[in-house]
């Protein structure tokens, strides 16, 4: 057996010193980072225009004649014009972004049905239980979407109406 020599002593000593230290500065940090510490992000400044506000309303990506013409009646750069068009687009989709459990993915409804045909087949469900359980779960799928899309559209009107404002 070897015995401890006084360098590992030493290293193990040193050891502990930095993960002190590593302690102490993560606690610092989550010290600074406060939810009251943290500074507020700024709302965007708009130009406030009717022209820019009705053009908006129409289409959110218009086409160079039209941002031409608002800069002929506006008197702007077209540059402004199309910069103020994507800061009132990037404030959009920020206001309007979908939660995760909102978006289905493709594969989600054929992997249900493979799923359904397995059970089925595993329980000797008939041809016809399987076409009502299809059925079943085709109608509560379309529900839901058309609530979802109810609730898409009303977060667009109210959107368009602070946007007004």
């Amino acid at each position: 057996m070897r015995s401890a020599s006084p360098s590992n002593e030493q290293g193990f000593k040193r050891s502990i010193v930095r993960g002190r230290k590593f302690l102490a500065a993560s606690k610092q940090k989550k010290g600074i980072s406060s939810p009251s510490t943290k500074p507020m992000k700024p709302k965007p400044i708009f130009l406030e225009s009717s022209e820019l506000d009705k053009s908006f309303k129409t289409c959110a990506y218009p086409s160079a004649v039209e941002i031409f013409k608002l800069s002929e009646q506006m008197e702007m750069p077209a540059l402004k014009i199309k910069a103020e068009f994507q800061k009132r687009r990037q404030v959009f989709r920020q206001r309007n972004k979908l939660a995760e459990d909102a978006i289905i993915y493709s594969y989600t409804l054929p992997r249900l049905f493979l799923m359904l045909h397995f059970l089925c087949s595993r329980f000797n469900c008939t041809q016809q239980t399987l076409m009502q359980i299809a059925v079943f779960l085709f109608s509560l799928f379309s529900l839901w979407y058309s609530v979802y899309i109810k609730i898409r559209n009303d977060n667009f009107n109210e959107e368009l109406l602070l946007l007004n404002n």
